[in-house]
Order: structure tokens, then sequence, then C-alpha cells
């Protein structure tokens, strides 16, 4: 085959012809051998493709390899209570004693002082719900004998709760406590229930 636009090419083709032993037409003759050759193989391979069988069943499956190495990840530490008081509140300025533990697992809640101590430093949740109903009540929650949060409300004819929440960084041996801020006298005014609970966000 000649390319009319490639005289160089063409003269090429032609050279490789003629060069074949026998001269222009015995050059032809291997030239148009070695073009079927070509041919059949193309042929060869296209009826291949298309007379391919379906895909046969997947082979067995392998054995199971050995398990890899293991470790053993350090458990996180934990910290929590959730204590509970229903009678009168203290005399002011000092920890609320509560006298029920509702959650109380790691015993870093003191029910004896109402103090909770810290054994493992970092950021930790606390909050405490005051029920009230005709009375008044202050309250504050204090760390090492510092308030961090207070709440006032008062009840006269129905019920009411005071509620406050506070997040803060604890180090090892730090002390949380709720503590009463009204007068003896307004303390000793009838029932209250108040619930108290802390838990450890994320050690240090």
């Amino acid at each position: 085959m000649l390319f009319p636009q490639n005289r160089e090419r063409n003269f090429k083709r032609i050279f490789k012809i003629v060069s074949y032993k026998g001269g222009w037409e015995g050059g032809r003759q291997k030239y148009a051998d070695h073009k079927m050759h070509e041919f059949r193989i193309v042929s060869f391979l296209c009826l291949y493709m298309l007379c391919k069988g379906p895909q046969g069943h997947p082979g067995k499956m392998g054995q199971r390899g050995s398990p890899g190495a293991t470790e053993r990840c350090p458990l996180p530490p934990k910290s929590a209570f959730f204590v509970k008081l229903s009678e009168p509140l203290p005399k002011p300025f000092q920890p609320v004693v509560f006298k029920e533990a509702l959650c109380n697992q790691q015993d870093h809640f003191n029910l004896t002082t109402g103090v909770f101590s810290c054994t493992t430093p970092g950021v930790y949740n606390f909050a405490f719900d005051n029920e009230l109903f005709q009375r008044s009540v202050k309250i504050g929650l204090m760390r090492n004998g510092i308030r961090v949060r207070w709440k006032q409300a008062q009840a006269k004819d129905s019920h009411k709760h005071a509620l406050g929440t506070v997040t803060v960084q604890l180090e090892k041996e730090d002390k949380v406590w709720l503590e009463s801020k009204l007068n003896e006298a307004e303390s000793e005014k009838g029932m209250t229930q108040i619930m108290f609970f802390g838990y450890l966000l994320y050690g240090n």
C-alpha cells in the first residue's frame, strides 16, 4: 500500500519489496505472504475473543493466616458520682452532707464529709439540681474553698428548680463540694431535695 502524500515513505516501502530475493516479483510475493501471516494471527485472536467460554467457578478459599501481633490499650481513667439529699439544708458555709449515693463506684465522693476528691487530673463536669417548694435557696459550688458557680431561687406557692452546671480543670487532690449560703434560720425551713453529680470528661 502506497501513500500519495508521503513520497519518502513510498520509496522506503518500494525498496523493502524489491530488496527481497527474486527482485520485484519475488519481493512482492514474500511481502504478500508476510501480510497474510499477520492477517491470520489477527483473525485467530479475534476468533479467540469471540469464542471465549463463560467464566469458571471461583476456587476454594485458602487457609486462614495466623493472627497478627496484638497490643492491649490501657483503659481510660474513670471518676463519677451521683448523690442525693432529702432533708433540711445544713448550716451555712459548710459542705452539704448527702445521705444517699446513687453512683459512687470509685469512692471519690466522701459521704461523711460531702466532699469530692480529685484523684485523676483532668477536665470534670459538675451539676446540681435543688427542688424548692415554699422556701428559698442560695447554694454555691466550691472548689478548694473558692466559689465557681452559685444559684439563688425562691418558690412561694409552686415548685421550682435551682439548676447549676460547670466544667472545670482539676488537679490531683483538688476538692469540690456544695455549700449553702442561706442563714441558719432560712436553712431550717422545711424539707429540700438536692441532687449533685460530677464526672471526668477526659484526663490530662
